[in-house]
């Protein structure tokens, strides 16, 4: 069965207090967007390049939604509702400890979710199907 998912949210707490407000799954388009941006963008016929400068963190930009971190003058960091690149330039000035955590905890999210969709295939795989066509009594 194909299906279109509805989105729902997951708050991920990090240690000291903060947490991060993450898409529970990524749809097609956003996870083709995110990982589009691994590539450095070329012309037809030239070789793509990965972009080591946004590799990790496209993925766990998409994921997020919001968060509790605050600025140097101790003001939350609003990231909720702005566009991608508003939310990557945030994750980008980051310490890189920082950064890192929050990019393992999406993606230790991300993986999650991938079982749980998988136990669900599993589960529908096991179920009883019906037949997709009738038989007529003739």
């Amino acid at each position: 069965m194909i299906r279109v998912r509805q989105p729902e949210t997951r708050r991920l707490d990090l240690p000291g207090g903060d947490w991060l407000l993450v898409k529970k799954h990524l749809n097609t388009g956003e996870e083709r967007s995110a990982l589009s941006r691994h590539v450095k963008p070329t012309r037809p016929g030239e070789t793509p390049v990965l972009d080591f400068e946004n590799t990790g963190l496209t993925v766990a930009t998409e994921y997020l939604l919001d968060w509790n971190i605050v600025g140097l003058d101790g003001h939350p960091l609003v990231i909720r509702d702005r566009p991608y690149e508003f939310r990557l330039a945030a994750l980008r000035q980051l310490d890189p400890e920082d950064s890192a955590l929050i990019v393992r905890t999406i993606e230790a999210h991300a993986e999650a979710m991938k079982v749980e969709r998988d136990a669900e295939k599993n589960s529908r795989a096991g179920a009883t199907a019906s037949s997709a066509t009738s038989v007529s009594v003739a």
